[in-house]
């Protein structure tokens, strides 16, 4: 006997969860992009003389793989857990990135890192 899903299917939560998360992960790319553009813009000047189209955006991509390479170990792991815990403290921050990253969690597959 099947069930009554008014939304849509079982999965539809699941696929509008996922939604959110990529759509809060690609929104918080964008800002940082803003940051460190605009963090690199005057030392482009300087150093080069001009301003260099796309230097934010390369430096916030080897950023992100750094970051990613970090946390890859035990080191790392703790160092990202521990800036978290810093930034979970700001107000703003927090009501938005502690619900997104349980619902992610919520919604991730478990990693089996023994298979």
């Amino acid at each position: 006997m099947s069930q009554y899903h008014p939304a849509g299917g079982p999965g539809e939560e699941a696929a509008e969860t996922n939604g959110l998360a990529i759509a809060s992960l690609f929104l918080g790319i964008i800002w940082l992009f803003g940051i460190v553009d605009g963090l690199t813009e005057p030392f482009s000047e300087r150093l080069l003389g001009r301003r260099v189209p796309g230097l934010g955006l390369v430096t916030t991509a080897v950023g992100v793989v750094l970051v990613g390479a970090l946390a890859t170990n035990v080191i790392g792991k703790r160092l990202l857990q521990r800036g978290e815990s810093y930034l979970l403290r700001v107000p703003v921050f927090r009501t938005i990135y502690a619900p997104v990253k349980q619902l992610v969690v919520a919604f991730s597959p478990p990693i089996n890192s023994f298979s």
